[in-house]
This record gives C-alpha cells, structure tokens and sequence, in this order.
C-alpha cells in the first residue's frame, strides 16, 4: 500500500531527473555545434572522423576525389540523373554501400533497395550541401522532449551553421556556380547526355524567362534558333527569335576581348603594385585607423566617467544623457570614418595582387577559340536577347573587374604612366 502510494511521488522525481538530464545535454551539444564541433554518428561522404579528434572532420581522399567529380560533372552540363547512372556505370559505391564497406554499421531512412545505388536525389544532396565548403551546419532537426521521440525539422534559420569548421573538398566559387545551375530550369533533349551550352543562361528582356533552343528545317538543312520561353508556351510575350550560331559568335568574340581586357589590367595592377604611391597610401591608411580606433577608445572612456559621475553625484542624469548624446555621435561619426578607410585599404588590397583568383579564372581560358558548358557558366552570368537581336552580356566577377578600373583611374589620376598603361586606362 505504501509502495502504491509512493509510486506517482516516485515517477514525477524520476521525470524531473530525467528532464533535467535531457536539457543538459541538449545543451551540451548546442554549445559544442556552435564551437564547430561535429557530434554525428557517421561523417558525411567525402570525409572522415579524425582519429585524433572524434569532433574534427578529416578528408577521405578516395571519396573526397568522387565528390570533386560530381561537381564537375554538374559545371560540365550533365544532370543529377546522367551522374547518377555514369557512376553506377563505373561500380562507385554509393555512400551508404561505401560506409558498410569500410566496416561502418550504418543505416539511412534513404534507402529503397537491398543494395543502395546512386541516385539523382543522392547526387542533389551532395551538389547542394555546404560541408563540402569547409561549413558545418548541423541542428536540422529535435525532438520535442526526452519522452517524444518524433522528429521535428527546424527551418535553415534555425541551423547552426559555422564556417571553415573543417578542410573544403569544393571551391567556394565552383559550389556557387554549381548552386545557380540548380536554381536554372534546365531540361536535357532527347538523345543527349548534356544540357545545350547557354542553357538556363539565355534570358529574354522583356519577360526574364528563359530562351528555348528550336529547330527548322529549310531546304534539306536544319536551322537552329532561340525564342522567349513565354512566347513558346502562352504568346504573352514577342518570340526574340535569334539565329543560335550568331548568338554563340557574338559571345564567343565578347568573350575574347573581356579576357584581353582583363589581362591588360592585370598588367596595370602589377605596374602600380611597384608604385611609391600604393605602398605609402597602405601605410598612410594604416596609421588613420589605429588614430580612429584610439579617438573611439577614448569617447568610451569618457562615457564611463560621465556615468561615473553621475553615480557620485557630481552630474544630474539629465545633464549626463545630454552629454553621453555627444559621445554617441562622436563614436558613431569615428566608426563611419574608420569603415570608409578600410574600405579605401581593401581597394589597393584588392586590385594590388593580393586576390586576383577572379583573374585567374578569365586567363585560364586566354587561348579560347570555342565555349563549352564548363567555359559558359563559369565565366558567364546571363546573356540578355533584346527583340531587335540585340545581346547584352554580364560577365561574372563584374564587381572586382569594376572595382579594378576605378582603383586605376583614382590612383593614377595625376600620375605619369606609360604610354601603353595610360592607354588603356
């Protein structure tokens, strides 16, 4: 009888312990997802456990080098399917299969199948997941409570996300360009094993939509030509109908002579790189911001003793607040000042050789007498076909290559040049 009486006084202390319990560790583990600590069971494809450091993540070079061609594979046009297949084709093991054949005893709510094969969803996953950028983003999903065990699926606001937790497999601006392929609605043609080179990049200038490749047959030849995607389907827009090897011809001379502009102004950042000027605008800079940081230092400290004196008694609070407005501005106006000259500091940071990969991506391809998909959406952001025919090409990388040209035309404004630099200039 008293063992019955006990029972439910007996039960709430043992949920209340147990409660107490599930927060500490839930907390525990919030604490270590935010210090970049990896708390999976199994590490994702392409990466390993450090023996070391059950927390740190180390490259697996054998699947590290199938997750670098998948991505390829994707700049290169092919889908998420075609990828798939090429590597059932080749006997890669898929990621679960992998995992089992490296000892692991591990389970996915993914598969279908006795034995899982790659498939188009596997590969998406993979093409759109950060890990492989060096961040580590984990808390996607929780439970409601230590006694409810259904899962709960928190919004990616909620995500912890941290970054350069761990070694990247992916360049940032491949896994970018990979991301807005994904975001193109692409469609590969019958028979083909790849999208068309200017798929998803073609827009049309009225309506946005994308341009469709057609084909017309005229006198035992076959033509073929772009139209508005929205004319196609509903004739709510003109067709901006444009003969496909005049637009590839067009694109393909712009192409040519952005890259021979960029490097004309690659060799102007070198030659100003040596000048007086960039060297003593660096260290003039330099000094500017450690004498904004110290004015900043110093507002503050008289803002403590302002409120110190109020607390003596020596200012009444209404005379304190209208001082401590004038330190606020003052701090404000420093810290605005001090933004505007780092911003002057990673101009000649930027444009003196320091980040030139932008560069580096147009040169790789300085000998280029045709584009491929690979070519396209690395180097091309959209083309715009106008009704009258007309393309407007956005190069990526618009933004350094216009921050490069005005860098030039401020510091070498009253400076004598070389002819064959003043003249690009």
């Amino acid at each position: 009888t008293n063992d019955t009486i006990l029972l439910p006084f007996l039960n709430l202390i043992n949920d209340a312990y147990c409660r107490d319990i599930s927060i500490k560790i839930r907390s525990q583990l919030e604490i270590k997802r935010k210090n970049g600590d990896f708390i999976g069971s199994f590490a994702m494809y392409g990466y390993l456990k450090d023996p070391l450091n059950k927390n740190k993540l180390v490259i697996d070079d054998y699947a590290s080098d199938i997750i670098c061609d998948i991505f390829q594979w994707k700049i290169s046009g092919q889908s998420q399917q075609g990828i798939a297949n090429r590597l059932n084709e080749l006997g890669i093991l898929s990621p679960m299969e992998y995992k089992r054949s490296c000892g692991m005893e591990y389970r996915s709510g993914f598969q279908l199948n006795a034995k899982a094969m790659w498939s188009a969803v596997a590969v998406g996953r993979i093409l759109k997941n950060e890990c492989y950028i060096g961040t580590l983003v984990q808390g996607k999903r929780t439970t409601a409570n230590h006694k409810v065990k259904k899962t709960i699926y928190k919004s990616s606001e909620e995500w912890v996300r941290v970054e350069n937790s761990h070694q990247p497999i992916i360049d940032i601006e491949d896994f970018k360009i990979v991301n807005d392929l994904l975001s193109y609605d692409t469609r590969i043609a019958p028979n083909q094993k790849e999208v068309y080179t200017f798929s998803g990049i073609l827009r049309c200038a009225d309506c946005g939509q994308g341009m469709v490749r057609n084909c017309v047959c005229k006198s035992n030849k076959t033509y073929f030509y772009y139209m508005c995607g929205t004319n196609r389907t509903t004739k709510e827009c003109s067709s901006h109908r444009v003969n496909e090897k005049k637009v590839y011809d067009a694109i393909l001379i712009a192409l040519k002579q952005h890259i021979a502009n960029i490097i004309k102004l690659e060799n102007i950042l070198k030659y100003m790189d040596t000048l007086p000027v960039n060297k003593g605008g660096m260290k003039k800079l330099t000094t500017q911001i450690e004498k904004k940081k110290e004015e900043i230092a110093r507002y503050e400290k008289l803002k403590l003793t302002l409120f110190e004196n109020m607390s003596d008694g020596i200012f009444h609070k209404k005379e304190y607040l209208q001082m401590k407005v004038v330190y606020d501005n003052k701090i404000s106006n420093a810290n605005k000042d001090m933004e505007n000259l780092k911003r002057e500091m990673e101009k000649i940071l930027l444009n003196g050789g320091t980040d030139t990969l932008w560069i580096e991506k147009f040169k790789a391809h300085k000998n280029i007498d045709s584009i491929d998909r690979k070519i396209a959406v690395t180097l091309i952001d959209k083309i715009i076909i106008f009704d009258d025919k007309r393309l407007e090409i956005h190069f990526k990388y618009l933004y350094n290559y216009n921050h490069a040209l005005s860098f030039i035309e401020e510091v070498t404004h009253d400076l004598p040049l070389p002819k064959e630099v003043r003249e690009v200039v």
